[in-house]
């Protein structure tokens, strides 16, 4: 207050100040802290911002054999650029093809070791279905390298049209099911009919012997609770939207087996 003078009341720092101080009610005075935390809190934030903006230019100041030297995101995506500007690829299933590419890029080669993906030519193929390659050549020593998304015994647009068969579930709602999920490179429509048809004896093979299991598990119970009728319900989805040429069903067990949640055969 000594800074007041022979006056009463002053303004300092845009506040009336008073010789005798201000009258303040439990909630103003809380509220007045919290507001004094919250203007603390947001200078922190500033401070850190401005440290770490200055930690980012001095780097940018460094000597320009060492900014060349490193693998800067903005150089990675320049190239990830150029490789999708050859071809016309959406989204691929694991992985987003940008990401996909941008770690190609990133390994290093194996020839020679080069790891910066500035001296690199990556070229992509799309052969079928969620598939996508992409052949590096090291510029340092002219090596190449395939890379693909797939490994050499996995097809994922088969193991899809499985998951079609299986669930019950036709190819247009399983092509929805993968567009939310941002997976936008899908197999065609012919090429996803001709894996089911592979793919539907092997399918049929196997679901015929777990329906015989638990239909056995089924008799075997109802033998040994001297039960002498079988209730059962029925649930049947198509494969195909129209001209369908299999379906999926299934024969539901209405009781309870001990130490199973349920019957399906």
């Amino acid at each position: 207050m000594a800074q007041l003078g022979n006056s009463q009341q002053a303004i300092q720092a845009g506040t009336l100040v008073n010789q005798h101080g201000v009258n303040l009610s439990a909630q103003e005075s809380q509220a007045l802290i919290v507001m004094t935390q919250e203007l603390k809190s947001e200078k922190y934030n500033h401070q850190r911002t401005i440290k770490k903006l200055r930690s980012t230019i001095a780097q940018y100041d460094e000597p320009n054999e060492t900014m060349e030297a490193r693998e800067t995101p903005m150089n990675i995506n320049s190239l990830v650029d150029a490789a999708l500007a050859t071809i016309d690829v959406g989204s691929t299933i694991m992985i987003d093809t940008r990401k996909y590419i941008s770690l190609v890029l990133s390994q290093p080669c194996e020839t020679c070791g080069e790891a910066n993906p500035l001296n690199k030519k990556s070229n992509l193929t799309c052969p079928t279905g969620f598939a996508v390659q992409c052949r590096v050549t090291c510029t340092a020593c002219n090596g190449t390298t395939s890379h693909s998304n797939e490994s050499e015994k996995v097809n994922f647009a088969m193991c899809a049209a499985a998951a079609g068969l299986v669930g019950g579930i036709n190819r247009n709602a399983l092509a929805r099911v993968f567009g939310m999920m941002g997976i936008t490179k899908q197999p065609g429509k012919t090429s996803f009919h001709n894996y089911q048809d592979r793919l539907i004896q092997p399918i049929c093979k196997a679901a015929k012997k777990s329906a015989a299991n638990a239909l056995e598990q089924v008799i075997t119970y109802l033998k040994s609770s001297n039960q002498i009728t079988m209730a059962v319900s029925f649930d049947v989805s198509w494969s195909h939207v129209r001209n369908a040429k299999e379906a999926s069903g299934e024969f539901i067990f209405q009781g309870k087996i001990p130490g199973k949640k349920n019957c399906n055969f």
